[in-house]
């Protein structure tokens, strides 16, 4: 499914179903099952409807696995460590309630901020400016959001990957750097509850050492957006994953798609995420583009908007997009009937264009 596009850089051994396991010590478990070749992660009850990561960035439980011993662990947000023990899940098993006498309270604070992102970030360099107390908190193990995933340790480590990423990626150099030892941060926590008062807000938070309630005089929510992904035939096979989550791939540890794979979809991150692509010496078999061509009416108004107030965005868009023409990528248009085949893991992809069957193994 994946390769690795660089050479590991600091390898740690682990254990996948008794069998040895080598990654990078900063690879998610996800990232390092995926580059071992590893396709299904889980099976449903009835072990026959095997899953695979699709987002990459914890939101749609694909990824499930047991890891030491427990249960319903996500393996795209936990980092690899030597000796560790991880099994395929078999069915979702169900964790006991928390109660609340074993729940940790903790200290008002003066702005909790909920998403450690360029948005967060931003939040967090403001208010400290004014000497606010603020504690940020994000479900990923490291500050820098989608767009400046693993970009510190990128730009000490892995300075060529850095440049296929582009100047985008290490625009956030500065922003993230801020984020120093002395910042009060709670990573890798999931926020299950928020409840407000008239003289606080409390917020309901599991992380990996417990379970906990946080009060604070204000919260500022700085989530991010969110891929939409399209349902077609066959998309939930281990194989079909998100182009957010295949860059996040990229981006945390160097890895690439497989040749042959293609690329479906439209809008921005397709064309920056192919552009990423080239410049690591990969080139998709196809892509195939969603955009509505029929749909012009409604783009135009936006488009004019687009020109005047963002024409240095649309010119690095084109400019995607005048690459990916240039490149020999075959790319088609009006797509309909999409369809990924395949009994365990994806085999196949099939789709109409301009009235034309097409089929790629």
């Amino acid at each position: 499914m994946f390769k690795r596009s660089m050479p590991m850089l600091d390898p740690v051994s682990f254990f996948f179903n008794e069998k040895v396991i080598v990654a990078n010590k900063n690879d998610t478990v996800a990232a390092a099952l995926l580059a071992a070749g590893i396709t299904t992660f889980s099976l449903g009850t009835n072990e026959k409807t095997h899953r695979a990561p699709v987002c990459m960035i914890g939101n749609c439980f694909e990824c499930l696995v047991e890891i030491d011993g427990q249960s319903n662990q996500q393996a795209c947000l936990i980092e690899v460590s030597a000796n560790m023990n991880v099994k395929t899940q078999y069915g979702l098993v169900l964790v006991k309630d928390l109660l609340e006498s074993n729940m940790k309270n903790s200290k008002m604070i003066d702005v909790a901020i909920v998403g450690a992102g360029p948005a967060g970030l931003t939040v967090l360099e403001e208010l400290g400016k004014h000497n606010v107390e603020a504690l940020l908190i994000d479900e990923q193990p490291q500050a820098g959001g989608q767009i400046y995933r693993s970009l510190t340790r990128n730009l000490h480590e892995n300075s060529d990957l850095c440049n296929r990423l582009g100047e985008s990626y290490t625009a956030g150099k500065k922003l993230v750097s801020s984020l120093h030892d002395q910042t009060e941060k709670l990573l890798h926590a999931r926020i299950w509850d928020l409840t407000t008062n008239l003289q606080s807000v409390t917020l309901g938070l599991t992380s990996a050492k417990n379970t906990q309630l946080l009060h604070a005089k204000q919260v500022v929510l700085c989530n991010g957006a969110m891929e939409r992904p399209t349902a077609f035939s066959g998309w939930n096979l281990p194989g079909v994953m998100s182009i957010g989550g295949a860059q996040t791939l990229m981006k945390a540890s160097g890895l690439v798609p497989e040749e042959p794979f293609v690329v479906v979809g439209s809008g921005p991150l397709v064309y920056l995420y192919i552009n990423q692509l080239l410049d690591s010496g990969v080139k998709p078999t196809a892509f195939l583009d969603l955009t509505q061509s029929n749909n012009k009416k409604h783009y135009l108004p936006h488009a004019i908007k687009a020109l005047v107030h963002h024409s240095s965005l649309i010119q690095q868009g084109l400019k995607w997009q005048k690459r990916i023409n240039r490149s020999g990528i075959p790319v088609y248009q009006n797509i309909q009937q999409l369809t990924a085949k395949g009994e365990k893991s994806l085999q196949k992809v099939s789709w109409q264009s301009q009235g034309r069957y097409h089929e790629i193994d």
